[in-house]
């Protein structure tokens, strides 16, 4: 079991992050909301995607995935 942040950090920082305080960064890094617990495969194969260019191999998690991205 691998810990994935839904919204990935590298994702974020291309998206706004690198102007964000590092306070900001840490609370967003740490944030429960943003953290899963997923298989190493499926972590692999998201890597610093979002629902653009990736989605859970199981059609039936599409819509809690990117509600929750």
């Amino acid at each position: 079991v691998q810990i994935d942040h839904v919204w990935a950090l590298s994702l974020s920082w291309d998206h706004g992050a690198a102007t964000w305080s590092i306070e900001q960064r840490e609370t967003f890094a740490n944030d429960p909301l943003n953290l899963q617990a997923v298989d190493g495969s499926a972590n692999a194969s998201k890597s610093d995607s979002g629902p653009g260019e990736w989605l859970p191999s199981d059609p039936d998690a599409w819509c809690e995935y990117i509600a929750r991205f």
